[in-house]
C-alpha cells in the first residue's frame, strides 16, 4: 500500500502521458520542521542565513507492506529509510506546471 503524505496529489502517469494512478494526500503531512540560525553576513547585499532541520513531524514507524510517498527534503533527511517514496520522472508542460510523474523512487 502507498500513501501520500504530501500537501499535494500525486499523479502517476504512462508513457504516453496518460493517468495511471492518481494518490491523494492524506494528512496529517510528514515534513521537517526547520530552525533558521541567522548569520551576521551578507553577500551582494543579500542577507545569509544557515538553515538546520530540528525534527521531522508526523513520521510514523515503518510497517511491512506500507511505503509513504514524500517530498524530496524528507526523503533525503531520511535516506536509511526503505519506506519512503519521492515522486521520479516528473513531467511538465509548455509554461513549467507540473503534470505528474512517470516513476516513484524509493
Amino acid at each position: 500500500m502507498i500513501i501520500n503524505k504530501t500537501p499535494h496529489r500525486v499523479i502517476i502517469l504512462d508513457s504516453d502521458n496518460r493517468i495511471i494512478k492518481c494518490y491523494a494526500s492524506l494528512p496529517p503531512v510528514i515534513r521537517i520542521n526547520y530552525i533558521k540560525k541567522r548569520e551576521n553576513s551578507t553577500l551582494e547585499g543579500v542577507p545569509i542565513c544557515r538553515v538546520e532541520s530540528n525534527m521531522v513531524e508526523n513520521l510514523p514507524d515503518p510497517q511491512p507492506g506500507i511505503y509513504y510517498i514524500v517530498s524530496s527534503a524528507v526523503k533525503t533527511e531520511l535516506s536509511q529509510r526503505y519506506d519512503l517514496l519521492t515522486p521520479s520522472e516528473i513531467v511538465r508542460d509548455d509554461y513549467g506546471n507540473i503534470l505528474g510523474c512517470k516513476s516513484l523512487r524509493i
